[in-house]
C-alpha cells in the first residue's frame, strides 16, 4: 500500500514539474514577443527619423546654387565642361523627380517598417492585448 502511495505522489510531482515548465515556457514566449514588438516600434521610429533627415538633405541639395562650383571647375579647364554638364543634368533630374524619390524612399523605409509591425501585431494580437501593448 505504501509503495502504491509513493508512486502516486511521484506521478503528481512529475505532473507538477511538467505544468510548471509549460507555464515558464509560455511566459518566456510572451516576453520574447513583447521584446520583438519593442524592436519593431524602434525600427519604425528610426525609419521615420531617417525620412525626415533624407527629406531635408534632398531639399537642401535641390536648393543649392551650383553655378559657382561649375565655374570653378571650368576655370581649372574647359575640358571639364562635359563632366560639369553631366553633373548639372543629374542635379536637374533629382529636382524634377524629388517628390517621386521621396515617396519611394518613404515606401521603402517607413512603409516597410509599418507593414512589418502591422503583420507582427496581427499575428500576436492576443498576447499584445493581454499585456496592454496594443
Amino acid at each position: 500500500m505504501s509503495k502504491n502511495t509513493i508512486e502516486k505522489i511521484k506521478e503528481t510531482l512529475e505532473e507538477t514539474k511538467r505544468t510548471t515548465k509549460a507555464a515558464e515556457d509560455a511566459l518566456q514566449n510572451e516576453i520574447n514577443i513583447i521584446g520583438q514588438h519593442t524592436t519593431l516600434l524602434s525600427r519604425l521610429d528610426e525609419a521615420e527619423r531617417g525620412l525626415v533627415f533624407a527629406t531635408q538633405k534632398i531639399n537642401d541639395f535641390c536648393e543649392g546654387d551650383f553655378a559657382p562650383g561649375v565655374a570653378r571647375q571650368l576655370v581649372l579647364g574647359l575640358d571639364r565642361l562635359a563632366e560639369c554638364a553631366n553633373v548639372l543634368a543629374a542635379i536637374e533630374a533629382v529636382k524634377k523627380n524629388k517628390e517621386g524619390i521621396l515617396k519611394a524612399y518613404k515606401a521603402e523605409t517607413v512603409g516597410a517598417a509599418k507593414a512589418l509591425l502591422a503583420e507582427f501585431q496581427k499575428n500576436n494580437a492576443a498576447i499584445l492585448k493581454k499585456h496592454e501593448v496594443i
